[in-house]
């Protein structure tokens, strides 16, 4: 366990980091970019593949992990849009229902 001088010192050196990139966030997102691109571009189509395949690994792992989750996801997403449009149809049929109601001058 560090120290308590340590801790100090490495929670210094992590305000510094932080204030650091808030300042100069600009400037280490084109970095970013930069190296993005330059590493794509020199990637092999077999680098390619790979990296591809592994994404999709690890999608499946989330699935995996997370099938419970995602299904009860969809299901009030699927229930939220079916009240929602009734919710339209009702609002509709009211604003038709007003009108007819009105007397004609």
């Amino acid at each position: 366990m560090p120290s308590p001088r340590q801790q100090s010192n490495q929670e210094k050196r992590r305000v510094a980091r932080c204030q650091y990139y808030a300042e100069n966030l600009e400037e280490e997102r084109r970095k970013a970019r930069e190296h993005a691109k330059k590493r794509l571009e020199e990637e092999t189509p077999e680098d390619c593949q790979r990296r591809k395949d592994k994404h999709r690994e690890a999608q499946a792992r989330y699935r995996a992990a997370n099938r419970t989750q995602l299904c009860l996801k969809s299901w009030q997403d699927r229930k939220n849009a079916k009240w929602r449009k009734a919710q339209e149809n009702d609002e509709r049929e009211l604003v038709l229902t007003l009108q007819v109601d009105e007397p004609v001058v």
